[in-house]
C-alpha cells in the first residue's frame, strides 16, 4: 500500500496558523489470477412481497455467487420473512456443498412479513461462533443482506439498529472487522434502514431500481470482496510540540485520533484530511517541520506480512510569509494544492447531498449552481473528480421531479459512495470513479451471463 501526504498549500507563516493535510491511501493491484479467500453469509428477504421475477432473480443470483467462490471461500445462506432460517450453515464451497445451496436455493418459497433484523442477527452470531473456534482465520468476513420491503417484525427504527449493530460490533473484538453490504430491491423499500445498517460497518448499500440489477450489483460488490489486498488497516496519529489536531474528516470510526479503516480492494484509493494548528515558532529560518506522527498497521495480502510502520507528515514554515495570508493570494511563493482541494470539494459536496434530501427544486437548483460556482472559482469544473459529485447532484435534481422516492433512494447510496470513497455500482452502463478494474469485470460477467 502506498501513503501519499501532502498539505494545503507548499509554504505556512511561522506565525500561528492553520493548516490541512491530506492523506491519499492506495491498495497495491492484484494479480489477475489471484483472489483473496473470504467468509459470506447471504441474508434473503423471503417475504410475499419477493414473490415472482424478483424471487426467481435472487436466487440466479446466489448461484452466480456461489460458482465464483472457491474451495477456500466459506458460504452460508439465512433467510427471513417472520421466521429467520438457518438455510445453509457457513462451510467451505467445494463442490459438494456448492450442490447441496443449490438444491436449497431450488426449493425457497417465499412467506409472509419481514423480520430483517432477526436474519441479519443470525448471521452475525453465525460469524462470532466460526471466529470462537477458529480464531487464527484472518479471512474478512462479510453480511451480503438483500430486501425488496420495508422490516415490519423485530427492530424496524435505522437509527435503534444501527445502534444496536455497534454496539454489538464494539463490544467483541472477534467480530470487529465484519462488513455488512445491504441491496435494496424495489421502491418501497426503507433505504434510510439499510443505508444505516451498511453504514455501521462503512460498507455500501445498493439500490436496485429494478430487479434486472440484481445480477450487476452483487457482481460488483463479489467484485471487491475477491479482491481485498490490505486487511484491518488501523492509522493512528500523533501530533508533534508545536501542532494540534483540531479534526480529522472521515467516514470511518475514530477514537483517540486513531482511524479505524479495515479493508482496502486492489487498486482502491482512500483520502482523509487532517486540520490542524501551527502554533508560533520563534525563528526567521525557513524549516521543514514535524507536525503529525503515523503509525500504520495492516495486513498485506499480497505479500503475506504485518505491516507495522510509523512516518512523519512534514510542513515549511517561513518567517518571510505574512501572519494572514489571503488564501486566494497571488504571491507566487505561496502555492494552493489542487489535489487537498479536490478532497475539500469531496467534503463539501458530502455537506450538500445530505442537505439536499430536505430542499425543494428551486432551493435544489440554488445549491447545485453554487457549487458548480465554487468548482468554477477554483478551476475544477473540468476535473473528473469533481464532475462527478456535480453528475451526482443533477442527478438527484433531475430523479426528483420524477419520482421523488426513487430519487431519495439514490442519493443515499451515492452519498455513501462519497463518503466511503467505494463504488456500489448498480448499473454497469454507469461506471463511478469509485470503480476498480476487478469489480468492473465481475460486474459485467454477472450481468452478461
Amino acid at each position: 500500500m502506498n501513503l501519499n501526504i501532502k498539505t494545503d498549500y507548499n509554504i505556512y507563516t511561522n506565525n500561528n496558523t492553520k493548516a490541512s493535510i491530506l492523506l491519499n491511501l492506495k491498495a497495491k493491484k492484484m494479480n489477475d489470477d489471484d483472489k483473496s479467500d473470504i467468509g459470506i453469509i447471504l441474508v434473503a428477504d423471503k417475504s410475499g412481497s419477493m414473490y415472482g421475477n424478483k424471487f426467481e432473480l435472487l436466487k440466479e443470483a446466489i448461484n452466480k455467487i456461489i460458482v465464483n467462490l472457491s474451495t477456500n471461500d466459506i458460504f452460508g445462506l439465512v433467510t427471513f420473512d417472520n421466521i429467520v432460517n438457518k438455510d445453509f450453515s457457513t462451510d467451505f464451497m467445494n463442490d459438494e456443498n456448492k450442490l447441496k445451496i443449490k438444491n436449497i436455493v431450488e426449493k425457497l418459497e417465499v412467506g409472509a412479513t419481514t423480520n430483517l433484523s432477526g436474519g441479519l442477527f443470525n448471521a452475525i452470531e453465525q460469524i462470532n461462533n466460526y471466529k470462537k473456534l477458529n480464531k487464527e482465520d484472518t479471512r474478512s468476513w462479510n453480511i451480503l443482506l438483500l430486501t425488496d420491503g420495508i422490516a415490519n417484525e423485530g427492530i424496524v427504527n435505522p437509527v435503534v439498529l444501527g445502534n444496536q449493530i455497534n454496539k454489538l460490533i464494539d463490544s467483541n473484538p472477534l467480530i470487529s472487522n465484519i462488513s455488512i453490504y445491504t441491496f435494496g430491491l424495489g421502491i418501497d423499500h426503507n433505504s434510510d434502514l439499510l443505508k444505516n445498517i451498511s453504514n455501521s460497518t462503512n460498507s455500501n448499500y445498493y439500490y436496485l431500481e429494478n430487479k434486472d440489477m440484481i445480477a450487476t450489483a452483487f457482481g460488483d460488490c463479489l467484485g471487491g470482496l475477491l479482491s481485498v489486498v490490505v486487511q484491518n488497516l488501523e492509522i493512528n496519529l500523533e501530533s508533534f510540540k508545536n501542532y494540534n489536531i483540531e479534526k480529522i474528516y472521515t467516514n470511518y470510526k475514530i477514537k483517540d485520533n486513531k482511524i479505524y479503516i479495515g479493508d482496502l480492494y486492489s487498486e482502491e484509493e482512500k483520502n482523509i484530511i487532517i486540520d490542524i494548528s501551527c502554533n508560533n515558532i520563534d525563528t526567521e529560518n525557513i524549516l521543514i517541520d514535524n507536525c503529525i506522527k503515523l503509525n500504520l498497521k495492516y495486513i498485506d495480502l499480497i505479500d503475506t506480512t504485518i505491516i507495522n510502520s510509523t512516518i512523519n507528515s512534514t510542513i515549511n514554515r517561513d518567517s518571510t510569509i505574512n501572519s494572514t495570508i489571503n488564501r486566494d493570494s497571488t504571491i507566487q511563493k505561496v502555492i494552493l494544492n489542487n489535489d487537498v482541494l479536490i478532497q475539500k470539494c469531496r467534503l463539501k459536496a458530502i455537506n450538500i447531498m445530505n442537505t439536499m434530501m430536505s430542499l425543494n427544486l428551486i432551493e435544489l437548483e440554488k445549491i447545485i449552481k453554487d457549487f458548480k460556482t465554487t468548482l468554477e472559482d477554483h478551476d475544477l469544473i473540468d476535473d473528473i473528480y469533481c464532475k462527478d459529485l456535480l453528475n451526482k447532484m443533477n442527478n438527484y435534481l433531475e430523479k426528483s421531479k420524477v419520482d421523488k422516492t426513487s430519487a431519495l433512494h439514490t442519493l443515499r447510496s451515492n452519498v455513501q459512495q462519497v463518503c466511503i470513497e467505494r463504488a456500489a455500482t448498480s448499473d454497469i452502463s454507469t461506471p463511478t470513479i469509485f470503480s476498480t478494474g476487478r469489480k468492473n469485470n465481475l460486474a459485467k460477467a454477472f450481468s452478461n451471463n
